[in-house]
């Protein structure tokens, strides 16, 4: 009876376009500073998400540059526009506001926004003054 070891042959990596790659960093990125907080270090973002640190910054020269990305992305890509068309509409008030914080804690309320929010608000206090301003 023989033995064999298992070889696992290396997964061939595929090649992602730069917006893919991108996509795929801040997406990364959202998940790692809603669980670490913004304070979390670039190499363990990079290592997080099986990425290399060089890589990180090619995309994003700087940490406060990916920090703006994931504000853009979870703060203000969340934006509906035609929440301010129904806040523009002929509907009573009652009706406005209802439908639009409906709508609106829909998209907010979610474990990352939250997050993301309350941590900045512990450490630097820059998300949420700048969202609030």
């Amino acid at each position: 009876m023989s033995i064999r070891t298992a070889t696992a042959s290396p997964t061939p990596r595929t090649r992602l376009s730069t917006a893919e790659r991108e996509r795929q960093i801040v997406a990364g990125a959202i998940r790692f500073f809603s669980d670490r907080g913004l304070d979390g270090q670039l190499r363990d973002l990079a290592k997080n998400i099986g990425t290399t640190h060089a890589l990180l910054y090619h995309y994003f020269p700087s940490k406060q540059a990916l920090i703006e990305r994931v504000y853009e992305t979870v703060f203000i890509g969340r934006w509906d526009p035609q929440w301010e068309t129904l806040l523009d509409g002929p509907l009573p008030v009652e009706d406005k506001l209802c439908r639009f914080y409906g709508a609106y804690l829909a998209a907010i309320l979610t474990p990352e926004w939250l997050r993301i929010f309350m941590y900045s608000g512990m450490s630097d206090g820059l998300i949420p003054e700048r969202y609030f301003g």
